[in-house]
């Protein structure tokens, strides 16, 4: 990895009633915590900072993320009762329709049925890599490829 570039750890934190927030440790944390928290853990964290839920791209519409800061402390729980996962599956009749709210993620499951060739766009001082992909909606598969709706050119920044 370039040393030059900030890393950063992104999380969605889930509680037991799924609800869902954004998570971040920054750059100078991410040594000390990188190998304290472990997908599909629970845990009890304190001494976190809570900051507005702000940018052009946010992980989910709750108003405020959580930071993580020197002081941070992770507890693991053993015996909890917290939901492995959570999603909120967007209908292909939503992005199909032209409806874009680029503002935050969304959950969709789909069976990847087509790409096009990497192209990377500059915008200086940064360049960007752009992906189209198609994704065919697997709720519509179970009943036969003839009611497949397809969603053609998603585009997806990558790293």
């Amino acid at each position: 990895m370039d040393k030059r570039k900030k890393r950063t750890i992104e999380l969605l934190v889930l509680d037991s009633e799924k609800d869902r927030i954004h998570c971040v440790i920054k750059s100078p944390l991410v040594s000390t915590y990188e190998r304290s928290v472990v997908e599909g853990k629970a845990y009890i964290m304190s001494n976190l900072d809570v900051e507005p839920n702000e940018g052009n791209y946010r992980a989910t519409r709750h108003p405020c993320q959580i930071v993580f800061k020197r002081q941070t402390q992770i507890r693991t729980v053993i015996d909890y009762i917290i939901p492995e996962y959570a999603f909120e599956f967007t209908p292909v009749s939503m992005i199909r329709s032209g409806f874009r709210d680029d503002s935050f993620l969304i959950d969709f499951m789909g069976l990847l049925c087509g790409k096009s060739e990497l192209k990377e766009f500059s915008k200086k001082p940064k360049s960007v890599n752009l992906l189209d992909i198609e994704l065919d909606d697997l709720r519509l598969l179970e009943h036969g490829p003839t009611i497949s709706t397809k969603v053609v050119a998603i585009e997806s920044q990558l790293p």
